[in-house]
């Protein structure tokens, strides 16, 4: 089958970030209850990408838990909770407690959650995982940056 343009835009193999506010893990690809996140967009290697596009399992509680830090972006940013029971996709068969702008939220279905640009959210802390489910977050922006809770920029360091 011929490759045509478009062949540079589908990601086949995994790619890595090292994200800050402690989101992404290095080393191993599945220990401290999760696995690396998977990079599906980034402008980092695909030039011009307008969302930055990450995935990865929960597989039993995170260590060190919580294991996304408070911050904030200067885009808007979804944040999915997918549960992976074929025979109750809608069960997330776990408990997380998820913090938007200082209020806390606790989670235990699929379910997405839309961060408006300048609002201060996680950390994420999870109280339970009873079967693995899926976590994933769309940055609308080319790369992974944002802010800690005391004004600290970060952004993503190189591909791991």
């Amino acid at each position: 089958m011929a490759k045509g343009d478009f062949e540079k835009y589908i990601i086949r193999s995994p790619r890595f970030e090292d994200l800050p506010f402690g989101a992404m893990m290095s080393g191993n690809d599945k220990r401290g209850g999760k696995t690396k996140d998977r990079i599906f967009s980034s402008a980092n290697f695909i030039p011009g990408a307008k969302m930055h596009i990450d995935a990865g399992w929960i597989f039993e509680i995170p260590t060190p838990n919580p294991y996304i830090d408070t911050h904030t972006h200067d885009v808007d940013e979804i944040l999915f909770f997918i549960g992976t029971d074929p025979d109750d996709i809608d069960n997330l068969h776990g408990e997380a407690e998820v913090f938007l702008d200082g209020h806390n939220y606790l989670i235990d279905t699929t379910c997405a959650i839309y961060v408006p640009a300048g609002v201060e959210h996680c950390p994420i802390k999870y109280n339970r995982v009873d079967r693995p489910h899926q976590f994933m977050s769309i940055l609308l922006n080319g790369t992974y940056t944002g802010s800690d809770q005391n004004g600290f920029a970060e952004a993503f360091l190189e591909d791991a």
